[in-house]
């Protein structure tokens, strides 16, 4: 069994189609996506969408007529929307920067060690 994704990261809201594909069993089988994020679904192909941000481990499982168990799971990154907050003259000119790049200029600096390296 392989469980796969698309998109595997994007930012917020984050909208994600799971695969399950399964060789070999006896019919019926039945799934369980566990998304980690208090959500599950039983279909074998579901369209999930990822609201907060955070890296969510996934876990799929599939159980055959007879019980037998398969098990995968897959990491989806769910990522924060890039927001500007300002703009920084580098050394190449002026360029727009974001809370993330703005903490580790001043991380840096303060740390004196250059600021973009």
């Amino acid at each position: 069994m392989i469980a796969s994704v698309q998109p595997d990261k994007g930012e917020i809201p984050l909208s994600v189609q799971f695969n399950a594909q399964v060789t070999g069993g006896d019919a019926p089988l039945t799934y369980l996506w566990d998304f980690r994020d208090g959500s599950t679904s039983t279909l074998q192909n579901p369209l999930h969408i990822f609201t907060s941000a955070g890296d969510y481990l996934v876990r799929l499982a599939v159980t055959d007529a007879d019980n037998d168990k398969w098990r995968d799971s897959v990491l989806v990154k769910a990522l924060l929307k890039q927001q500007y907050c300002g703009q920084l003259w580098i050394e190449t000119g002026l360029s727009q920067v974001t809370k993330a790049d703005m903490i580790l200029y001043l991380r840096r600096i303060l740390t004196k060690l250059p600021p973009w390296q």
